[in-house]
């Protein structure tokens, strides 16, 4: 039986909603690296603020993408949230992501 996460998918100083459909987390993960680029990597603001972006990102010379809170990505990221365990859909609107964002020239769509 398939599941759903909702995120948030921020590149190039754009926002959007995104809907990723997965079987079991093998497919979940292989959805979200196709994403991103790469190997996922974590980075908990809180536990309903979680980023996951590309491991390997900086290596890459992936393009910067924004701030939030103090924290430099490069590359695309996605916003969620989590249970402690599993990432669970996203608890913010991209309204509310704004205040988390500082970017460079760009803004958020």
């Amino acid at each position: 039986m398939s599941k759903m996460l909702k995120v948030i998918v921020i590149n190039k100083g754009y926002a959007e909603y995104r809907s990723i459909e997965y079987d079991n987390s093998d497919m979940l993960l292989n959805e979200l690296h196709n994403i991103l680029g790469g190997y996922v990597e974590q980075v908990t603001f809180a536990s309903d603020f979680v980023v996951l972006c590309n491991e390997d990102g900086r290596s890459m010379k992936l393009p910067y993408n924004c701030t939030i809170r103090g924290v430099d990505f490069v590359g695309p990221i996605i916003i969620c949230s989590s249970d402690g365990e599993d990432w669970t859909d996203v608890k913010y609107t991209i309204g509310d992501i704004y205040r988390f964002l500082v970017f460079i020239g760009e803004k958020i769509k």
